[in-house]
């Protein structure tokens, strides 16, 4: 199992939303006629832009991938839980079953015994089972 995150890194998001408004503020000034290379000596070319796109596409991808990694691993492990949940409670209907045969089983003995004691009389015997297994 992977070792638990703080949370998705953020790094190749950050630098496509950095490339992306440097690809914004390159149109605008393209369309507008305006220097588009913001004073930088080298001029920004289509097919500069274009790689900055496909880069950022790719950045992108990668970012949605492992989006969809963090929500799957999140989602088996919730899928356990909830397995592992049913099975408690499974577990636990039958225990509630035995204990309520078992206290059934406890009335029986007591009336058992208080029958026994009407026609007999108190039996030393008796009486330590009743302390032992009755109270």
């Amino acid at each position: 199992m992977a070792p638990a995150s703080d949370g998705p890194s953020y790094s190749s998001s950050e630098a496509s939303l950095t490339d992306l408004r440097e690809l914004e503020t390159l149109a605008r000034g393209k369309q507008t006629g305006r220097p588009t290379n913001s004073g930088s000596e080298t001029p920004v070319t289509e097919t500069t832009l274009k790689a900055l796109l496909d880069e950022l596409r790719r950045n992108i991808a990668t970012d949605i991938s492992a989006f969809r990694d963090e929500i799957n691993g999140v989602s088996a492990r919730l899928h356990n839980a909830e397995v592992t949940v049913a099975g408690h409670e499974t577990r636990l209907t039958i225990l509630e079953q035995e204990l309520t045969a078992l206290r059934s089983e406890q009335a029986k003995l007591r009336q058992h015994m208080a029958t026994m004691e009407e026609h007999e009389g108190p039996k030393p015997s008796t009486q330590l089972l009743r302390l032992k297994y009755l109270t």
